[in-house]
């Protein structure tokens, strides 16, 4: 059967975590009757079982089918590749020969220089001792200095035949190379075949699936700050990597976070056994770092997120603002996403045991219709980026912090002093004291306000008691129900101040581990 070439370019792909479903769409007029139609240059990864075929108007699609093959180019003759490699050797040889005469004029330059500079020492030891120099120094040292000239010349000479033959020798490899070893291309196309009882125009919708695709959301938040007050710009891209065989040029584009290859499955039941043993008179204890979720505010996750792109269990699905074009070259493409702009909240934050630093904190809310995917963020200020950090996943209107780096006029020291006390006669409880101590100051000439936050353990059982010191901290300040203590602090130009944090750690002698 004859077969008709159809244009039936890429008009749009939905792109998954790591494959990609690619949309064709093409018109063609046909007479009545069978008709083969071939729709070249298409991806030779495609998976052949997700091709899907369906033409519109009175034609029926009788088959479908990927057909792919391998063009080779042709490798030169065995009498050219013998010459090639004939002349090779000889650019070797003569590559070997420039080398060993270089290094042979250069030594006799360096050879005539040291005797030169021997026979100058030779003259100040003569002149020193009065004698007088035999023969005609000056005209020897002449000759010498002209020998090594000549010497220096031939060498420089000789290095760059040698860079010369060198760039040949490169350039007759790679012939020989490529006539050795025959360059390959893999090339698909999609045959189909079709039944129509009558003329008409026929419109083929194609799709499949290919994989060595993948894409992960960007962000960029720029902080404003002017007379309307603070607000934060942020903008979402999506960063497209593909390198399936086919440019996909001013496409229709979208983004799902579907995972396509997760199975329904239900977990597989293994059995529990419980055993019981005597209860131990000691309560083994030990510290542990416990992360505090706030709900709607960036919310902390306790275990490992999954692989991919954390959408919180919810399949999330975005479009490009515009038509975008993605080379098949395996380079990342930002694609633009989304775009908002919401009111902000700026203050100064400090977390000493964290860092000895003071963090511009940004609190805003996500005022766009789509979640924020996790990702990460480039920061940027009115003087220009100022880093990158990372956001987790954000619903809509949801309340999140952005960190916008230290502020450099600020400064932050701590230091900890630890007392432990034994258990005195008739006690069977003993007590550890803690005093932290926070120096702040201010190099600039303008007054500053920051909030600094020091947290304390937290006791989860009867036998350990912790408490703060009222009397020995700084404004009498107390610890929250999850163990943190905040201070606010005004810092004026130029100035400084000092916290400070105490509390004990009382255990009775049944508790082992602390």
């Amino acid at each position: 059967m004859e077969r008709t070439s159809l244009q039936a370019p890429v008009a749009e792909v939905v792109l998954l975590e790591d494959r990609a479903h690619v949309y064709r769409r093409g018109q063609i007029e046909l007479p009545a009757g069978a008709a083969r139609l071939v729709i070249d240059a298409v991806a030779p990864v495609l998976v052949d079982k997700t091709l899907s075929v369906a033409a519109g108007g009175r034609a029926s699609v009788v088959s479908a089918r990927v057909e792919r093959r391998l063009i080779v180019r042709a490798r030169d003759g065995e009498g050219d590749l013998a010459e090639l490699e004939r002349q090779l050797d000889e650019l070797e040889r003569q590559l070997e020969t420039l080398s060993r005469e270089r290094a042979m004029v250069s030594g006799r330059a360096d050879a005539l220089d040291a005797l030169a500079k021997m026979t100058y020492a030779d003259l100040s030891t003569d002149v020193a001792w009065g004698r007088t120099p035999a023969g005609d120094v000056a005209t020897r040292l002449g000759e010498l200095r002209e020998r090594e000239r000549a010497d220096r010349v031939r060498a420089a000479e000789l290095e760059h035949d040698e860079r010369e033959l060198r760039s040949t020798r490169e350039r007759l490899a790679w012939r020989v190379d490529v006539a050795t070893n025959p360059a390959s291309d893999a090339h698909a196309a999609i045959v189909v075949d079709l039944e129509l009882a009558s003329a008409a125009a026929v419109e083929l919708r194609v799709d499949y699936v290919v994989p060595c695709a993948c894409w992960r959301p960007q962000h960029r938040a720029r902080l404003i700050e002017d007379e309307d007050g603070a607000r934060v710009e942020l903008s979402t891209d999506a960063c497209v990597w593909q390198s399936t065989g086919e440019d996909w040029t001013g496409v229709t584009l979208a983004l799902s976070t579907e995972r396509a290859s997760l199975g329904t499955e239900p977990p597989r039941l293994v059995s529990d056994r419980l055993r019981w043993k005597k209860r131990s008179d000691e309560v083994m204890v030990e510290a542990r770092e416990q992360a505090v979720v706030d709900a709607g505010l960036g919310s902390a996750r306790a275990a490992d997120e999954l692989p991919g792109i954390d959408d919180a269990g919810e399949p999330v699905s975005l479009r490009a603002e515009a038509p975008a074009d993605v080379s098949s070259d395996g380079r990342p493409h930002r694609i633009p996403m989304a775009r908002f702009e919401a009111p902000a909240e700026v203050a100064l934050v400090a977390y000493p045991e964290l860092t000895p630093t003071v963090i511009t904190k940004v609190t805003t809310t996500n005022d766009n219709a789509a979640p924020i995917l996790a990702g990460p963020v480039e920061l940027i200020r009115k003087s220009g980026p100022v880093g990158r950090t990372s956001v987790l996943y954000v619903a809509p209107e949801e309340r999140f912090e952005l960190g916008f780096g230290p502020e450099p006029e600020l400064r932050v020291k701590r230091s900890v002093e630890e007392d432990r006390e034994k258990s005195r006669v008739l006690s069977s409880w003993s007590s550890q004291a803690r005093t932290v101590k926070v120096a702040l100051s201010n190099l600039g000439d303008e007054a500053r306000r920051l909030q600094v936050t020091e947290r304390v353990p937290v006791s989860e059982i009867e036998k350990v008691e912790i408490a703060v010191e009222a009397a020995k901290t700084t404004r009498g300040a107390t610890q929250d129900a999850d163990g943190f203590v905040t201070w606010t602090v005004e810092l004026p130009p130029y100035g400084t101040d000092q916290l400070q944090l105490r509390y004990t750690v009382k255990q009775h002698d049944d508790v082992v581990g602390l």
